[in-house]
This record gives C-alpha cells, sequence and structure tokens, in this order.
C-alpha cells in the first residue's frame, strides 16, 4: 500500500496519527498496540471534528499530569525496543528519533549522546511518532510520500524561549524539501511531523498514479474557520502495468584489515542509517589478500551521510559512488491470517499479473517460535493462501 500525506495545511505527529485512523487502521487494534510501551500516566481520545467545513479526526493524548519527563535517545531507544511491537515499527520510530537527536545535536553544538528531548521526550511525542509507525502497519503501507509542507510563519514559545517560525529543528529537518509559509501565522509544521515525513517519507510535489483505495483526515488542535488545519492522507496501489523505476546511488568500498565482528556491527549501522541494502562480496585484492567488497545501496537525500558513517568508522581510506537506475515490481501487502497467527505477505507483480509471493521472514520466525511448527509450513501456507486470495479476488486474471 502507498500513502500520500497532503501537507499544505501544515503537518504535525497528533495530525500524521488521526489521518492514518481516519484512513481505517483500527482504533481497537492501536490502543492494543500502543499498551506494548511501558508507559504511564495517560489516556487517548479519538474523537470527530469539523475544520473548515471538512470532517476530520482528532487525535489527543491526556496526560494525568503536568509534568513532561526529558529523556536521552538511548533511553528512548531502550524503551521502543523494549516493547513487543512489529520489527518495523520498532525499525521506523528508532529512525524518526534518530534523525531528531541528529539534528538536535547539530544545533546545539553538542553530541548526539547528549541530547536530551523535550518536546519529542514527551509522553505524548512519544506515543505520536510511535502510533504513527503503528498505523502505518495496520495499514500494510510500504512505500510513503508528502506533498510540499506549509510551515507557517511568525514565532514560537517552546522549552528554549521565544523561536522563529520554522522552529530550528523543524527548519533543518526540511533543508532541500519545498515548504512555504501557508500565509498564516503560527507553527503549521512541528519537528515530530516534519521528521516523521522526511525520515520515512519521499517528497513528491504532486500526487503519483495510484488507484485510490481509501482516505484520512486528521485535525490539528486550531480550528480556523478559513482553513482546514488538516493532514489528509491518500492510500493507493499502483496498477499501472510498467515497472517502477527511480535512481539509486551505489556506495563501494574495499576492506582487508577489519575484522568480521566490526563489519557485521557496520553494515546494521549502515541499513539503521537508512540504506536501501548492504551487500558484501569476497574479493581477492592486490597481493591476493582476501578482503571484502562493501555495496550500499543508498537513495539520494541518504548519501552524504552514509559516505560520512563509513569513512569515519570503517577502514577503508575511500569510497566509490556510481548512479543506476532501478526497476521494481508493482507491489502490495497483504496479511495471510493463520490459525496460529498472522503474517504479512509481500506480492509482486509485473503487467498486472502476480509474479513473487514473499512472506516476511520475522513474522513466520515469531509463529514457529511460538507453536514449534516447521517454519518451511508456515511459509508455504502463508504464501499460498496469499496467492489464494488474489485468484479469488481477481478471477478473470491468470495469477
Amino acid at each position: 500500500m502507498i500513502a500520500y500525506f497532503d501537507c499544505t495545511n501544515g503537518v504535525a505527529g497528533d495530525m500524521v496519527v488521526a489521518g492514518l485512523l481516519d484512513a481505517g487502521a483500527s482504533w481497537t487494534e492501536f490502543l492494543q498496540q500502543i499498551a506494548a510501551l511501558n508507559i504511564e500516566g495517560y489516556n487517548l481520545d479519538l474523537t470527530e471534528v469539523s475544520r473548515a467545513g471538512i470532517k476530520a479526526k482528532l487525535f489527543q493524548v491526556n496526560l494525568d499530569h503536568h509534568h513532561h519527563s526529558h529523556r536521552d535517545l538511548n533511553s528512548i531507544i531502550e524503551l521502543i525496543q523494549g516493547s513487543k511491537l512489529h520489527d518495523r515499527v520498532i525499525s521506523r520510530a528508532v529512525k524518526i528519533f534518530t534523525k531528531l537527536a541528529q539534528v538536535e545535536a547539530e544545533i546545539h553544538n553538542c553530541e548526539i549522546s547528549n541530547v536530551h528531548f523535550h518536546e519529542v521526550g514527551a509522553v505524548d511525542a512519544i506515543i505520536d511518532i510511535v502510533g504513527a509507525c503503528i498505523c502505518l502497519e495496520l495499514l500494510n503501507v510500504d512505500e510513503i510520500y508528502y506533498s510540499k509542507i506549509a510551515v507557517g510563519g511568525g514565532q514560537v514559545k517552546n522549552a528554549h524561549g521565544i523561536l522563529p517560525v520554522p522552529a530550528p529543528a523543524t527548519a533543518k529537518l526540511l533543508l532541500d524539501k519545498q515548504i512555504y509559509s501557508g500565509d498564516r501565522t503560527g507553527e503549521l509544521a512541528t519537528p515530530t511531523g516534519a521528521a516523521i515525513m522526511v525520515t520515512l517519507g519521499t517528497q513528491k510535489v504532486d500526487l503519483p498514479e495510484l488507484t485510490l483505495k481509501s482516505i484520512g483526515y486528521g485535525a490539528g488542535s486550531r480550528d480556523d474557520p478559513n482553513y482546514p488545519n488538516t493532514v489528509r492522507v491518500l492510500l493507493g496501489r499502483q496498477d499501472s502495468q510498467d515497472l517502477q523505476t527511480d535512481e539509486v546511488t551505489i556506495i563501494s568500498f574495499n576492506v582487508d584489515d577489519i575484522t568480521g565482528e566490526h563489519l557485521g556491527w557496520l553494515a546494521e549501522q549502515i541499513m539503521g542509517k537508512g540504506a536501501l541494502d548492504v551487500a558484501q562480496i569476497p574479493v581477492f585484492m592486490k597481493k591476493s589478500r582476501s578482503a571484502t567488497l562493501v555495496q550500499v545501496l543508498s537513495p539520494a537525500e541518504k548519501v552524504d551521510e552514509l559516505v560520512e558513517f563509513i569513512l569515519t568508522q570503517s577502514t577503508t581510506f575511500g569510497v566509490r559512488l556510481g548512479k543506476e537506475k532501478r526497476y521494481k515490481l508493482n507491489r502490495e501487502f497483504v496479511v495471510a491470517v493463520l490459525p496460529e497467527g498472522k503474517v504479512r505477505v509481500k506480492l509482486g507483480y509485473f503487467n498486472k499479473k502476480l509474479v513473487q509471493v514473499s512472506p516476511e521472514f520475522e513474522d513466520c520466525r515469531k509463529i514457529t517460535e511460538r507453536t514449534g511448527i516447521n517454519f518451511r509450513k508456515i511459509y508455504a501456507r502463508a504464501a499460498e493462501l496469499a496467492r489464494q486470495e488474489m485468484e479469488d479476488r481477481h478471477p478473470e486474471e491468470n495469477i
């Protein structure tokens, strides 16, 4: 599933959550999953409101007290990773908070480990970020895009005092992105909302081609009769007969003086920083020395960050960059409901025909560990169930 966020009236974490819930994410399942976070002292509300005549959902985190605890990045990551949420929910949430910490560290000229979050470290912001990732997973969203972003104007007051709009963190997050004031004063885009968009999504000013399946409106707290204070979420699938195409950068380097443990850690960190894939290929260098060729597949916006990390954290003295065109099968996710549990299954299409069926490894692994049933049986049953669902849905096509 593809999610396109219309941010032409701004974006905030609570608005993203509300929009996804309005677009179809289950409120009941959301509450069950958000409870996996070991946080107390709050309750959640989801209500229907009107913003400039448009019906929307308003998501609110109500604290039992007014003290917002300050947390550093490590404590937030430990909180998220200590939950029993789905792996992709955890991964996405950790990436968002890491991005925020990097921006705060640059703004305040300190080490990332010394960053103590204020607004984004509070209970409501943790729930907004993790909650957005939960909703994306409930809706099986695989690709995320967003429009140009209205940021507002004037000044805003926060823990650091009176600041211009967009606030420094928001402005830093939106470097190289298309923004505009929206002809309004006040903060229309928050650091939390901006971080969710730029970390997980790709900006597309024009709506990508898709078959629209669902629409959701997430409301902000302010009610301006002249402007709909909402984020609009468009959910759909790409049914084009053509393959998807994009351009990626290949970052390559050789290492012959690195331990296996170091190389494994390096690959994990590179993936965590936004790489699309990391490959390790055995090669021979001069004097027949055994070595490893590392090839990193990177989106354009992550190249500089990944190159800096590789040059400072590996043993290589240089990297090679090359741009390549990539062809991808059109894809979507479905959920195979087995008696033992749910398995997400990725489907790949070529010329509208189903050519690839790939159950998620982690979902199958968890069922196997819990039940003792052979992994291959779980995998095969999930694949067959997903394939049968597509045949029932599209009986006229030879899939």
